[in-house]
């Protein structure tokens, strides 16, 4: 009995899980009472080979992307996952790029941990929103329920640079960012 090359693919198709196509990250997003628009993504792979997360940076549509990463206008970064990841692989990850960028964590040590208390596992399709509104603080979002406020620019200066500054965890994201490019495309 002979199968049919078509045939058996279409039987492994079958076979897969099915996942939910997710929505695409929007192109406007609310915090604080602002209406933000998206002014930079990209999609972020492991090893070149893994898609983790697409990740986008909203802020006011009056400033360049690169002008975002400073603290002082309000802004938020929204990482929609594509995969599982542990809440903790996340606080290692974020930890480990903030030893290699940040001379002396001490004045933030405590915020940090607070911050990354709040973490919780992620599945493919959930988002984190971190957010920042000068003098109001940085949130973190995870699908929309608030999960935490950290207080200080200094702090979301930091915590903002693990994707937006030197030798960030992310590359695509920040030359994206400093490009003003809209790598997913426009929802």
């Amino acid at each position: 009995m002979s199968v049919r090359l078509p045939a058996l693919l279409a039987l492994l198709l079958l076979a897969l899980p099915a996942t939910a196509a997710a929505e695409p990250l929007p192109e406007r997003w609310h915090h604080a009472g602002f209406e933000l628009e998206r002014r930079a993504s990209a999609p972020v792979h492991y090893a070149r080979i893994f898609h983790v997360y697409d990740a986008a940076l909203y802020g006011p549509a009056a400033l360049p992307a690169r002008a975002l990463a400073d603290a002082s206008a309000t802004a938020c970064l929204v990482i929609e996952y594509r995969m599982e990841v542990s809440s903790e692989r996340l606080r290692e990850a974020a930890e480990t790029v903030l030893r290699r960028q940040q001379a002396d964590l001490a004045p933030l040590a405590n915020r940090i941990d607070r911050l990354h208390a709040a973490y919780r596992d992620v599945a493919e399709g959930d988002r984190f929103a971190l957010c920042h509104a000068p003098g109001l603080g940085t949130t973190l979002l995870l699908n929309g329920q608030e999960l935490v406020t950290v207080e200080g620019d200094d702090f979301a200066r930091a915590y903002f640079g693990i994707w937006l500054g030197e030798e960030p965890i992310a590359p695509p994201l920040r030359e994206a960012v400093l490009d003003g490019e809209d790598r997913l495309g426009r929802a």
